[in-house]
């Protein structure tokens, strides 16, 4: 019997009439997807309009965002919004929270977003208690599942005090090992979730080029750039970022235990069980092709993604 998993897709790739278009096949077809996650992008498309429209079409998916950044948002608002949408979908809703850029002063804007994030789960449930008290049967409770990004080790404590899940991204399996170990107890507490990044091309050296970019795009991030030293990566990124600008695309075997490009049926289900045995609970799948490429092509290989797990 399949195992659950999660599904990621991104706006800038899978624009949303197509996305509304996979959300109601995926919901239809594919039951081993429980969760569909919508990231949130900069001067991109409006995260959470799309989840609604993605939980119109479907009738048992989970679906949300991942992440949206909580400082940005009027935390009555977004109460609102929330209990709007959990009443009209049967609580199918779920939110991921995160920091966003953390700028010059880290400490302080998770300490915000964190107090946020707590502040937002009070108010729902200060409001699940009064729609309760009524002389009905009938439960109106508001439950909302929340997910917090955490890249590092510290951060991973932190979000498991105030959430349901945390959400790992582009990492290795020896770095949710790590988080799991450093978790201890807490570890009980949460829904380990982990976005693995999977890039799909009409060759193979076109999905490896996506794969060699989006790594040294990370690279240039200071925290992921420390996560990949950790994993002793940071020098292959080096050597695939001087490659790359010598028109070369092959990935260093290390590289691909955290990302995988054009992989077969048989690569691609080991990589998502080598992170179930690290400690993820839900491997998020997030396909990423060239935003240019046709819809069919897109749908193609979201559905070949989600069929071989």
């Amino acid at each position: 019997m399949p195992k659950d998993i999660a599904l990621a897709l991104r706006p800038e790739v899978f624009p949303p009439a197509l996305e509304i278009r996979l959300a109601r096949r995926i919901d239809e077809s594919y039951k081993n997807v429980t969760h569909l996650f919508v990231p949130d992008i900069p001067r991109s498309f409006e995260s959470l309009e799309i989840v609604t429209a993605d939980l119109t079409v479907s009738q048992r998916l989970h679906v949300g965002p991942g992440v949206i950044r909580i400082l940005e948002h009027d935390i009555e608002l977004l109460d609102r919004r929330i209990s709007t949408l959990q009443s009209m979908f049967g609580n199918r809703f779920f939110l991921g929270v995160g920091v966003g850029s953390p700028g010059p002063n880290p400490a302080v804007k998770i300490d915000e977003m964190l107090k946020r994030t707590q502040a937002l789960r009070d108010r729902l449930a200060k409001k699940s208690g009064h729609m309760n008290q009524t002389k009905t049967s009938e439960d109106h409770s508001i439950k909302l599942e929340i997910f917090v990004s955490a890249l590092r080790a510290h951060m991973a404590r932190l979000g498991a005090e105030i959430s349901d899940g945390l959400l790992l991204n582009f990492c290795s399996p020896n770095h949710v090992k790590r988080i799991v170990e450093f978790l201890g107890d807490r570890r009980k507490k949460v829904k380990l979730v982990c976005y693995l990044k999977v890039f799909f091309g009409r060759t193979n050296e076109e999905a490896e080029r996506l794969l060699a970019e989006e790594f040294v795009k990370y690279d240039k991030l200071p925290q992921y750039h420390r996560m990949f030293q950790e994993d002793r990566v940071a020098q292959d990124i080096h050597f695939l970022e001087r490659n790359l600008a010598l028109g070369e695309t092959s990935v260093p075997t290390s590289l691909k235990r955290i990302s995988m490009a054009n992989p077969s049926h048989d690569e691609l289900a080991e990589y998502v069980e080598n992170f179930r045995k690290a400690g993820v609970d839900l491997p998020c799948i997030y396909p990423y092709t060239n935003s240019s490429e046709d819809e069919s092509f897109k749908e193609q290989i979201v559905e070949e993604a989600v069929e071989e797990i």
